[in-house]
Formats: C-alpha cells, structure tokens, sequence
C-alpha cells in the first residue's frame, strides 16, 4: 500500500524541524518511486529540509531535477544559500528566478539583500531593494530589517533620514 501525499508532507516536516538528514534522504528516495513525485509542494519541501539540514549541494540537485519551479522553489534555494553564506549563488539563482518571470515575496528578498551586502554589492543591494519597494514590499518586516542593517541600499533621501535615526 501507497502512502498519500499527506504523509510525505507530514514526514518531510518532521526531518526538516529535527534535523534528520538521513532519515529525510531516505523518505525522498521512496517520494521519487511515487506517483506523487511530480508534486511540486511536496519537491519544495525537500529542498527547504536539505537546505535547513547544511546540505546545498543535494539541495541544489533536487531543485535542478524539478521539471516545474514556482516562486517558492527558488525562494527555497536562495534562502538556503544566503543563510550558509553562499551569497554568490544566493545572487545568481535570484537574477535566474527574476528572468524567469517570477515575482519575489517578502523571503526572496530579504534572502537576496542578505546576500548582496554579505558581498558589499551595494549596486545590487540598491537594485534588488528598489525592485521589493515597486513590488510594495518597502514596510514589511524581512525587507525591513535588511534595509536597517544595510542603509546604503535605500535610496539616497532614504539613507539621510536612517542615519539621523
């Protein structure tokens, strides 16, 4: 007997939220033999549990297999690679996502602006941040609070006003 594609969610949650690399490598080998495997939701979850697990590279594997990406699944990666510091990829897999036609939400771009200022990539920082701002994201806290951290982002009135903070 199959399993439904509830338990794959409720199981890719459990490795994901305990850390359990193994465990959770051998849940997405049986997923892959499923006939849920084109599952995009569920192939979103597996990226998030190798990347929260430190695994970018089968992270980065399992995203490249996916035949069909959405937001969430770049969103996913790149917030994987900004959060290990692998702010060059985090950049370029951003640039893929916006190329691509896809919109970020509030997570891409905090992720993308951690990114360009763990780089110094003030150029891109000023980019990516205009972009969330067009996108109406200017008051919401993750863009926000990268902002703060990274004032040569904003625009130039912008940066006067929180260094006068």
């Amino acid at each position: 007997m199959e399993p439904d594609a509830r338990l794959y969610v409720k199981l890719f949650k459990k490795c994901t939220y305990q850390g359990k690399l193994k465990e959770g490598q051998k849940i997405h080998t049986h997923f892959l033999a499923s006939r849920f495997q084109h599952y995009v939701v569920i192939r979103n979850m597996i990226i998030n549990m190798y990347a929260k697990c430190g695994d970018m590279e089968i992270a980065r594997r399992a995203f490249d297999e996916m035949t069909e990406r959405d937001m969430v699944s770049y969103t996913m990666l790149i917030t994987g690679y900004s959060q290990s510091n692998e702010f060059k990829e985090s950049l370029w897999l951003y640039l893929d996502m916006v190329t691509m036609g896809l919109q970020p939400n509030e997570f891409t771009f905090g992720s993308a602006l951690k990114s360009a200022g763990g780089m110094q990539n003030d150029a891109m920082g000023r980019g990516i941040h205009g972009t969330s701002v067009k996108c109406g994201y200017e008051e919401n806290v993750y863009v926000a609070s990268v902002g703060e951290l990274n004032p040569r982002f904003a625009p130039r009135g912008k940066r006067n006003k929180m260094k006068n903070k």
